[in-house]
């Protein structure tokens, strides 16, 4: 049921919706590199990276859930094609990072 939610949640984007996704996961990418020159959990910049994955999810989440939020990030590390996702993007290895950051801020 959550699939198929996300799913007509998703069919129903706009281009503008589209767009502000990718304009979102794009600044997510560049504070995860960021991010990873100077590794802090604690900072407003690692702040700053979970509220832009979480709405970045909340795009197509029909409802934002802490718990599925850290499965999601475990998955991105039990799965080599979610982490290659993030890593090519981010041209250095960032889906620890983002996993630490997840779990930082949702505790």
């Amino acid at each position: 049921e959550t699939v198929k939610k996300s799913n007509q949640k998703y069919a129903n984007f706009t281009e503008s919706d589209f767009e502000k996704m990718k304009e979102l996961e794009k600044q997510l990418i560049t504070n995860l590199v960021e991010l990873k020159q100077h590794p802090d959990l604690d900072s407003e910049l690692a702040d700053q990276i979970y509220q832009e994955h979480k709405q970045w999810l909340e795009f197509t989440w029909p409802k934002y859930n802490s718990e599925a939020h850290r499965g999601l990030v475990d998955m991105y590390l039990a799965d080599d094609r979610f982490a290659k996702y993030y890593n090519d993007k981010a041209q250095v290895p960032v889906v620890q990072l983002l996993h630490d950051v997840v779990y930082r801020y949702t505790k």
